[in-house]
């Protein structure tokens, strides 16, 4: 049946009003305009065909005739019927849409542009489902299997298997009943493949969506076994290779060679049971080609491709070149004979057959001009030949070419300088360059991409360098500078500028115990990197990895990590701060939360301050002395803002002697930190963002990474901690509030690792998936790598239910702190979801990196991009092989006794009902990059609230595997969750000494944006009050008094657009807002 269907996007309304008097009527109608084509949006049944009136709400502004021109469909079949569209959906995808035109009845006819018709594809009830499945089946035979079994149709129609989609590391062929299927696996350890249904004996004939098959493939013993070759050969002289003699069969049966390749640098052929290899004559190097074996009496039993290394030597008769030298004038022509000194052992007469860079010349000389920037010394390089037979020659031979100076010239003369690291400066390196035969010098280009040590990003606007330091810039840098003359074409010149930076501090690293783990003031922890500030923030110049165990290795277990915050305002719409979002710019800024980020506030906050318990104690005892001089970071500790600039009064905490609310190292006031040495740092999420992402929270977060120094104790020692104060500054009530801790672990060399859980411990793990890790890299543990873990001792506080909440249930207190100890709503939630990242693994189902706000708050969740909760097995998801029910945590191995991550409830497939246990082995995926997100949730985030988190990132290494690793691990992790429940590992806030910061007073301001006038709302005003308002740069632009009252109009038209600080002072009290003129 087709049904017909009206749009459901309402017409717009099209008039012309005409004055039609005299010739202007003749004016009008003269110029023929296209028509005009409507975005639509409908809603269609799955697979029901229907017809869409497009044209409904289209029109021509000349009001002639309109009909359909063209259909662009998308995924489904979309095509003209009677000046309507007939579409009918695709049964693979859940979303379409198709595209066409129209045009008018004039002569010629005019087009419209094309308009799109989006289709939201609703569930047809009488398709037929097809369930995924899950098998174990022998490599290389073949098996019958029935893939029906669990498919269903809700109105009992009869369907069949229409088609196989996808396989991977197997062939499927569809049995006669098309009910089952015949699959014969591949070698590979998993293998995969699609399929669909389709209805039979039914008018409609519907097609279900395709779902995946996995097979989890056993080892079949018949397979030969077959070992890499390795020979010793001669240029141009073949070498029979008996690459069988090591090869074998445990039965015992006769073997052949299935295939081989070729090499690159020769060929191969087959003769009998041998490959014979012919290397280039003029080849000397390493060789590869790779073979493959079977069974001579069964064809289907065979082995995968192994290499043979063949290692060539020089034939002895190709002619030989010797190295030379010559001289001449930078950037002039200079004839260089090479061949005097070359020979060939035969005595054939010999020819250049050719040069890396320069021509050869009819005599068989080399002519070669250097650069200009040549200074020196030069080198090039040539191959000589026999002159009749040109496949017959000599290694590169090196030419060294001494260079006089060309007067000629101009001369760059290098430029010194100074920066201050993360603020731009310019530079004009031609002032002192000397031009020589040149009137004009032009600045071409500029690079510091050649320095190991490059420290910024750098451009050319004319004859100025702009040079923009990195946050954490320190040191000297060196840019390089090329030069033009007067064609304004050839580079001439190339000068170097020195760039002595003054570093901001805003990246250390911790260094008390085994592990050096580095901090940026952004939040970015555990990785190295050099990020440039606005308009370029986000860019990294260097990432690297920096959570270095040992301490004094090359070797890193973390390449980095950060924290993502999620919540709904009071009106539901969602906020969220964190990795992912694909506006440009980051979400954190380093600082404080303040109505003004400008110079200032960069060199006082933007930045970290290391100090440890010694130093702190040293200057208790000292800081009466005289001539006593503190160290940095506790005279510039940053223990209060101004609150006249939006920023709260007490920063980081410390002890105020004398009670008088402002930190003074001088009158004895100290920070206050945790463990023996602590990096404190500062961030907020106020950045620029675009409307088509979700808003900030108005959060600060203070952190404090933070180490112990004791060596004896092998948990404390292969610890670092990372405390952290989540400050709710909006006037927002969150609920619905998820915390991501999202890290990227790297066991040494990243493409062989696993991932896993564990629920009880409130912990996720990386870990090698062999027994070595790498391939002798340097960055690389090689055998006995070690496991890393991030283990959320302790999470924000559960939702207030006015209980003390007992322990010991299948609930929240399974890996909580503060269950059942007599006090009521001090509970602090545990991990309560974890998900992978697999970014390079075909076929995962987070489509990495292109995610929003939303899909990692939903990933905090539970939930899969596509809305799938994570379901049990597999990779978590139904078309990854999952079994169900829906779950919380992924790879959770045999870590969850009750069941919680699954809702107290046992899993399908057998899981966690023996010895059968979810994890990466399991699921059998291949070692490589992983990435974790484990989340906390949900809770509530109230104005002016703070919430403490307590997170410990543990090593364990040990000496038998990485199995043995993992178990030292847990060990260490025990041993911190003991100190934590016994010994107060963790220091509360309001044992540390800080004391609950009074809200700062504040006001509204509606509408913002705004273009006419803004109102203040909110402060109680009992008299009188000024108000100044700021530009971005300082300056003052308005000023006025308010009237007593609660509520004020201000005039704002004649500001120009952008944004603005007004300061409201009443009494002793200032207050001050942001707003933008629009």
């Amino acid at each position: 049946m087709i049904y017909t269907l009206q749009k459901l996007t309402s017409m717009k309304s099209h008039f012309l009003s005409l004055l039609l008097i005299g010739f202007s009527v003749i004016t009008c109608f003269g110029q023929n305009n296209p028509p005009v084509a409507v975005t639509d949006s409908v809603e269609v049944m799955e697979q029901v065909q229907i017809l869409i009136d497009v044209k409904a709400n289209d029109y021509d502004p000349d009001g002639d005739q309109i009909f359909i021109h063209n259909v662009y469909p998308h995924f489904g079949v979309a095509e003209i019927v009677d000046e309507k569209i007939s579409y009918r959906s695709h049964p693979s995808y859940g979303t379409d849409y198709f595209r066409y035109t129209i045009r008018d009845d004039q002569s010629p006819p005019l087009v419209s542009a094309q308009t799109v018709v989006k289709i939201k594809l609703l569930n047809n009830p009488d398709i037929p489902v097809a369930v995924a499945d899950t098998f174990e089946l022998m490599k290389l035979l073949p098996h019958s299997i029935n893939l029906v079994a669990n498919d269903f149709d809700l109105n009992g129609d009869e369907f069949k298997i229409k088609e196989i989609l996808s396989p991977v590391n197997c062939s499927v062929q569809i049995n006669p009943d098309s009910l089952s299927v015949t699959v014969t696996p591949g070698l590979g350890p998993l293998s995969t493949f699609k399929y669909n249904l389709r209805e039979i004996n039914t008018a409609t004939n519907y097609i279900s969506k395709p779902v995946q098959v996995r097979i989890l493939t056993i080892e079949n013993p018949d397979i030969p076994v077959i070992m890499p070759d390795t020979a010793f050969a001669t240029g141009g002289i073949s070498l029979s290779i008996p690459v069988l003699d090591n090869d074998s069969d445990l039965q015992g049966d006769a073997i052949e060679i299935n295939t081989f390749t070729q090499p690159s640098k020769g060929s191969v052929t087959l003769a009998g049971d041998d490959l014979v290899y012919l290397p280039h004559l003029s080849f000397a190097g390493v060789d590869q080609f790779t073979y493959s074996i079977r069974e001579k009496l069964d064809h289907t039993i065979y082995t995968g491709n192994t290499t043979v290394t063949v290692f060539v030597s020089k034939n002895p008769d190709c002619p030989v070149g010797l190295e030379d030298f010559a001289s001449g004038t930078t950037a002039l022509p200079i004839t260089i004979d090479v061949l005097a000194n070359d020979y060939d052992p035969n005595g054939d007469a010999l020819a250049i057959k050719d040069v890396s860079h320069g021509t050869i010349t009819s005599d068989n000389k080399i002519l070669f001009q250097s650069s200009p920037l040549a200074l020196g010394q030069d080198s090039i390089f040539y191959r000589v030949m026999e002159a009749n037979n040109p496949l017959s020659f000599s290694e590169w031979t090196k030419v060294n070419i001494q260079l006089a100076i060309n007067q000629n010239l101009p001369v760059a003369v290098d430029d010194y300088t100074t920066a201050h690291a993360g603020i731009p400066i310019e530079i004009r390196p031609l002032l002192n360059d000397i031009r020589n035969g040149e009137d004009t010098l032009t600045l071409f280009a500029v690079s510091n991409n050649h320095f190991p040590g490059k420290q910024g990003s750098v451009s050319v606007t004319g004859d100025v360098v702009n040079y923009i330091p990195a946050f954490q810039a320190n040191g000297t840098d060196e840019i390089r500078y090329f030069v033009r003359g007067d064609d304004g074409y050839n580079v001439l010149a190339q000068g170097k500028i020195f760039v002595n930076i003054t570093s901001q501090s805003y990246y250390d690293s911790l260094q008390i115990n085994n592990i050096n783990a580095g901090v940026h003031a952004n939040g970015d922890l555990f990785s190295r990197q050099l990020m440039l500030p606005s308009p370029f923030s986000g860019t990294s110049q260097l990432w690297e990895p920096h959570y270095r165990y040992p301490a004094d290795a090359k070797t890193n277990t973390i390449f980095g990590g950060t924290l993502l915050l999620g919540g709904l305002d009071q009106s539901g719409n969602l906020h969220y701060s964190g990795v992912g979002q694909t506006y440009e710019g980051p979400d954190f800024q380093a600082g404080p939360l303040s109505h003004l980020y400008d110079t200032t506030h960069y060199l006082k906050f933007a930045r970290t301050w290391k100090i440890s318990k010694a130093e702190i104690d040293y200057h208790r005892q000292n800081y009466s002395q005289p001539g006593y001089q503190p160290i940095e970071a506790i005279l510039l500790w940053p223990g209060n803002g101004n609150p006249a600039l939006g920023q709260a009064a007490q920063l980081a905490p410390y002890t105020d002697l004398n009670n008088d609310g402002l930190y003074n190292c001088l009158d004895g006031d100290y920070p206050l930190i945790r463990g023996d040495q602590t990096i404190f740092f500062m961030y907020n999420d106020e950045t620029l963002r675009t409307e088509a992402y979700a808003p900030p929270l108005g959060i600060e977060i203070h952190g404090m990474v933070y180490g112990f120094d004791a060596p004896a104790d092998t948990a404390l020692h292969n610890t670092v901690f990372v405390h952290y104060d989540l400050i709710n500054r909006s006037t927002e009530n969150y609920s619905d509030c998820y915390l991501g801790i999202f890290t990227d672990p790297d066991i040494g060399h990243s493409s062989d690792d696993f991932i896993a859980s564990d629920v009880t411990r409130g912990s996720y793990y990386g870990y090698n998936a062999k027994g070595t890790d790498g391939d002798g890299q340097y960055f690389a543990y090689g055998d006995n790598p070690p496991a890393q873990s991030v283990t959320l001792l302790a999470g924000p506080y559960k939702i207030a239910d006015g209980l003390d909440n007992p322990a010991g249930g299948c609930d929240e207190s399974i890996n909580g702190l503060n269950f059942g100890n007599d006090i009521v709503d001090d509970e602090r939630l545990g991990l309560t979801t974890f998900s992978s990242f697999q970014p390079y693994f075909t076929g995962w189902i987070i489509e990495y990196p292109d995610l929003t706000a939303l899909n990692y708050y939903n990933f905090m969740k539970g939930i899969w991009n596509d809305g799938t909760r994570f379901m049990y097995g597999g990779n978590g998801h139904p078309d990854m092989g999952s079994v169900g029910p829906e779950c919380n945590f992924m790879f959770p191995g045999n870590s969850d006794p009750l069941n919680w991550g699954s809702n107290c409830v046992f899993p399908e497939g057998g899981y966690n009902q023996g010895t059968k246990f979810w994890t990466e082995e399991e699921s059998r995926n291949p070692g490589g990059d992983r990435r974790g997100l484990g989340a906390v949730g949900p809770f509530t985030f109230a104005p002016g609230q703070v919430h403490e988190v307590d997170i410990a990132y543990c090593t364990g290494q040990g000496n038998a595997g990485p199995g043995s690793s993992v178990d030292q691990l847990m060990r260490n992790i025990d041993s911190l969750i003991f100190k934590v429940a016994h010994n107060g590992l963790l220091v509360p806030n309001n044992t540390l000494g800080i004391k609950p910061e009074k809200p700062v007073e504040t006001f509204r301001i509606y509408p913002n944006p705004a273009s006419t006038y803004i109102t203040l709302q909110g402060i109680p005003i009992n008299q009188s009050a000024e108000f100044v308002i700021y530009n971005m740069v300082g300056t003052r632009v308005s000023e006025g008094k308010l009237l007593q009252g609660s509520q004020s109009t201000i005039n704002i038209q004649n500001l120009p657009t952008g944004m603005y600080i007004i300061r409201l002072t009443t009494g002793k009290t200032i207050i001050s807002g942001k707003f933008i003129r629009k």
